[in-house]
């Protein structure tokens, strides 16, 4: 017998054959108990441990903008913020800006058109190239 056809021989002897009268291969873990499965409550279900699924659905997307103000009015945010965290309070940029978004809100359309039209025309702030 050549070398190739006694190899194809030992792999032959080697293997079972895949007939159906062959023995079943042993399973490498043991056999899966029937099991309950996990009971799972809805308001749990693929959130933080302490937070339930009404509290992941309340949270509104964030969206990101840019514009431009003068620098003085970028350094009164500054000074409040500085205020802030003097009572005791670390307030964001963000945060600051939307309380004062909060304030105008609810004021009268009459005296917000006032405030707007009082402040300066600041033209749009376009970044330079990077060079």
């Amino acid at each position: 017998m050549s070398a190739p056809a006694a190899a194809a021989a030992r792999q032959a002897e080697a293997k079972p054959p895949a007939a159906s009268g062959a023995e079943p291969k042993a399973a490498s873990r043991p056999a899966s108990v029937d099991r309950p499965p996990k009971a799972r409550s809805p308001a749990t279900e693929k959130t933080k441990p302490g937070k339930t699924k009404a509290d992941k659905d309340r949270h509104e997307k964030v969206a990101r903008d840019s514009f431009s103000m003068p620098a003085s009015e970028h350094k009164r945010i500054k000074a409040l913020r500085d205020a802030l965290a003097q009572a005791g309070y670390e307030a964001s940029k963000s945060e600051v800006l939307r309380a004062g978004v909060a304030l105008l809100a609810s004021r009268g359309l009459g005296e917000i058109i006032n405030l707007v039209g009082d402040l300066p025309k600041v033209p749009k702030g376009k970044r330079g190239k990077k060079r």
